[in-house]
């Protein structure tokens, strides 16, 4: 399956995520839950399932996004009003800072100087300067903004929005006229292969020539398998081959 080619920017809080789904570390082969009644973060194992550690955080973890790099995971923290620096090589945080009333999501700018956040009990998107740490203005956007899925013109997601429903607690929203008419009305969009990046592309088969790195690799276990695939045949002597006469005999 191959990526859509043009990815829609967080330009308003309503079109933040959902719900807060694991983050994957890169390379190391670990998700990361947050759970809001504990405070904590569970590190799982993603190829065996089983949980490898715990690390505690703000109050009330929300969404979470790894930082330019990869190895630190930024998580915005509601009932605390604060986001969380986590260094995903120590398992330890990195310090605290404000990030608003009730974050509830947040999305990096293409250069990630800029954090948009949706501000829940204010009903608002927040601009968030990396660099100083500070809110530097906020935008109303309606009560409690969550969550809203969208497609090239919308179809798509009317009728995939009654199933998401299911999956969430959040108040999802379907983007009238979908990315076309978000388009068309002047909003910006960012093309980012990398986004999300290969190791989160777990609901879909990314070709060899799909992926971002390691494609010579992809690519040798791919040519590995085929080869093995005919002795795995000749293993289980349930097909033959042969050519002319001989193949007809089979």
């Amino acid at each position: 399956m191959h990526r859509p080619p043009i990815r829609l920017a967080l330009a308003l809080a309503c079109f933040a995520g959902a719900a807060a789904g694991p983050a994957v570390a890169k390379d190391t082969g670990l998700a990361y839950i947050s759970s809001e009644k504990d405070s904590t973060l569970t590190m799982v194992d993603v190829k065996t399932l089983e949980v490898t550690g715990v690390i505690k955080t703000c109050k009330r973890p929300r969404h979470m996004k790894f930082l330019p790099g990869g190895t630190q995971l930024m998580v915005a923290c509601g009932d605390a009003n604060k986001a969380d620096i986590i260094d995903v090589q120590t398992k330890q945080s990195l310090g605290t800072f404000a990030f608003g009333d009730d974050p509830e999501a947040f999305d990096l700018s293409p250069d990630a100087k800029t954090a948009y956040i949706s501000l829940e009990d204010e009903g608002a998107l927040g601009f968030f300067d990396m660099a100083t740490k500070k809110l530097s203005k906020s935008v109303p956007v309606g009560k409690e903004p969550e969550g809203v899925i969208t497609s090239p013109d919308g179809v798509a997601a009317r009728l995939a929005v009654d199933e998401v429903k299911t999956l969430s607690s959040a108040d999802v929203r379907v983007l009238e006229g979908g990315t076309e008419a978000w388009h068309a009305f002047g909003r910006p969009l960012v093309k980012d292969r990398t986004n999300p990046p290969d190791e989160a592309c777990i609901d879909s088969y990314l070709r060899a020539y799909d992926r971002n790195s390691g494609v010579e690799e992809a690519m040798q276990a791919y040519l590995t398998w085929e080869i093995e695939l005919a002795n795995q045949i000749k293993r289980d002597n349930t097909v033959a081959f042969g050519v002319g006469e001989a193949a007809a005999s089979h």
